[in-house]
């Protein structure tokens, strides 16, 4: 075979799939940059011991000094693997181009977000939507609340929320050649992808191996997913012995926190029907962020939404809600009444349906949650616009939605950062 012939599979791709390569690196761009300019606009105090959970319960204050400062124990492996693993160097990179630590943590946050978009494109791509619809979608996750106020602090829930639209690409590929295929996918190459989207969304957050578990049961047989599970088991216990080299006060993530019975069935949460509110609700279009006592905690505040009633920041966000809710219907009635895709369709329910129920259960200021949550949401929206019968419907109700999402986030989000501005903060919880 001739190098031009061997080459001509790559170039049969990249002229098929080369637009849908720009529009997502494009939308990355935006949105990288959208999160660094909104970034500069986070007071420095969040950053900072004295008001350190204030910003939603976030650990921003643990996270930077993490991410910026040479031998300081990483606590959070428990829970967040191989966060210093994916996170440390690479801001370290951005360090070394000359920025400031604060802006080298900034740079590496907006390049993330660029991934978080591109990935999330391509997945809508990959789940039926259209060129058009696939942008429209992922600009919606763009100005939402989730991205908006995550994208901006040094915090682990950016990249564990990057960790699951990755798994759910992986599994997505497995199942691209074959819509409605009606066997379990038992070849070699099927195998290594669903491991690595096991041990991909097991490395950034523990919680949310549900969804590579889930992966692996929808699309494998259950022995096949045992065999799937234990190997991205396998992949991430390795690559956590290599990191604890650089990392030597790391902790296992099959430790037990102890610490954790405490988040467990909260009556602090306001009950389900408050946690669904900010689940479901609040991260599209956020309501009025109110400066609360900690619920734990009752010398400290925080900033918080478990309390803020709906459409709280304004016409446009109660506009915003109602459409961000309708949106949500017709999207969930199509997830569950087509045919094709059906197992990447089942694998979006099962992973939705694992989150919401996790918090439910477990977890006291849940916006702190809102970006596990939102891709999958945005997922089940989207799938209005893959039938004729209702794309237009999901069309005029996503774009309406991305106009007032934006402008009242942005409200929001000043509103957020301005209280932070002009409080005195005295936290003083213990490192």
């Amino acid at each position: 075979m001739s190098q031009s012939e061997r080459a001509s599979p790559a170039r049969a791709w990249f002229t098929r799939w080369w637009k849908d390569l720009l529009l997502a690196l494009l939308l990355g761009i935006l949105g990288g940059v959208g999160s660094f300019q909104a970034s500069r606009q986070v007071p420095s105090v969040v950053t900072q011991r004295a008001a350190q959970n204030a910003w939603f319960d976030a650990d921003s204050h643990r996270i930077y000094r993490n991410l910026t400062k040479k031998g300081v124990p990483q606590k959070g492996t428990r829970k967040h693997p191989l966060f210093p693993l994916a996170t440390v160097r690479q801001v370290k990179f951005f360090g070394q181009l000359g920025l400031p630590q604060i802006e080298a943590v900034r740079a590496f946050q907006a390049v993330t977000t660029a991934g978080w978009l591109i990935a999330l494109f391509l997945l809508l791509r990959a789940m039926g939507c259209r060129k058009l619809d696939a942008s429209l979608f992922s600009a919606l996750g763009g100005v939402s609340a989730a991205l908006l106020f995550w994208s901006t602090v040094p915090e682990t829930y950016l990249q564990s929320s990057v960790s699951i639209l990755v798994g759910l690409l992986l599994a997505a590929a497995v199942t691209r050649r074959s819509a409605e295929a009606t066997e379990q996918y038992s070849g070699r190459r099927e195998l290594i992808l669903l491991s690595l989207a096991s041990a991909v969304t097991l490395s950034m957050t523990v919680t949310n191996w549900m969804v590579g578990l889930a992966a692996a049961l929808t699309h494998a047989t259950w022995k096949r997913a045992l065999l799937v599970s234990v190997t991205g088991l396998a992949l991430v216990t390795g690559l956590w012995a290599v990191q604890r080299t650089a990392f030597p006060e790391t902790k296992f993530f099959l430790e037990r926190d102890p610490s954790d019975r405490q988040f467990f069935l909260r009556s602090e949460t306001g009950g389900p029907l408050a946690i669904g509110k900010v689940l479901l609700l609040d991260t599209m279009v956020l309501s009025r962020p109110e400066l609360t006592t900690h619920p734990l905690r009752a010398e400290h505040r925080i900033l918080n939404v478990q309390q803020s009633p709906l459409g709280s920041g304004g016409p446009l966000g109660a506009a915003g809600t109602a459409l961000w809710v309708a949106l949500l219907g017709l999207g969930g009635y199509v997830l569950v009444s087509r045919k094709e895709h059906g197992r990447m369709r089942l694998l979006v329910g099962m992973a939705l349906f694992g989150q919401v129920t996790l918090h439910l259960l477990f977890g006291v200021v849940t916006f702190l949650y809102a970006l596990n949550v939102l891709p999958l949401l945005l997922l089940v929206a989207a799938q209005g616009s893959v039938t004729h019968r209702t794309r237009p419907f999901a069309l005029g109700l996503a774009a309406a939605l991305l106009v007032c999402a934006a402008v009242n986030n942005v409200q929001q989000f000043g509103a957020a950062t301005q209280m932070m501005a002009e409080t005195r903060w005295a936290n003083t919880i213990q490192e």
